[in-house]
């Protein structure tokens, strides 16, 4: 990632760095333990059915943000935190898991819902994210970082007016699903909306 071109700064993107293993330790939920980086790429590629040219994403306005909505203490994955950002001119979403369970999880399935800035309440689009698989399974009590590329165009296609987006939105990810090797399953129940 070029930092000139990033919409982050430097500073911001240090006190993000320094908040989040901050905030974690005095919430006693950070214990010493090695990070694994995974990589998720959406199935569908950003220009796929699109038309022949896909609207330039590097001038939106958006935010990514993690949604918890009280269930944080229920889920058996959570966010730790959630982070957007453009790799040259495309726009890719970092996300901190961590697995709060006694079990090893073998998929977890994230949805986005977007709010604008002039409307936070509503929900004015949802989209399902490529799932996150392991196929050894994510251990318990482990942390992962898992980098992607997701579909704005396809994520953000009701609110586009002739191919731009005018306006400032939030993408708010949570843990909408997870598959246990044991074969059980945890589901979100839906945001109101």
């Amino acid at each position: 990632m070029d930092p000139l071109k990033s919409k982050l700064s430097r500073r911001s993107f240090g006190k993000l760095m320094m908040s989040v293993p901050v905030a974690a330790a005095f919430g006693g939920i950070l214990t010493p333990r090695l990070q694994q980086t995974t990589v998720a790429q959406s199935l569908d590629g950003p220009a796929n059915g699109h038309g022949a040219k896909a609207p330039d994403t590097s001038k939106w306005h958006i935010n990514y943000q993690s949604y918890h909505a009280g269930h944080k203490a229920l889920a058996p994955v959570v966010i730790n935190y959630v982070t957007g950002y453009l790799d040259g001119s495309t726009w890719r979403r970092k996300v901190g898991l961590q697995n709060m369970s006694s079990s090893k999880v073998l998929s977890v399935e994230l949805t986005a819902h977007i709010h604008s800035e002039e409307r936070p309440e509503a929900i004015m689009a949802k989209s399902q994210l490529a799932p996150i698989t392991w196929p050894n399974g994510f251990a318990a009590g482990a942390q992962v970082d898992v980098d992607g590329q997701d579909d704005l165009v396809k994520m953000f296609e009701p609110l586009l007016q002739d191919g731009k987006l005018n306006g400032y939105y939030h993408i708010d990810v949570t843990v909408s699903k997870v598959f246990n090797q044991d074969g059980s399953t945890w589901e979100f129940k839906e945001l109101p909306g």
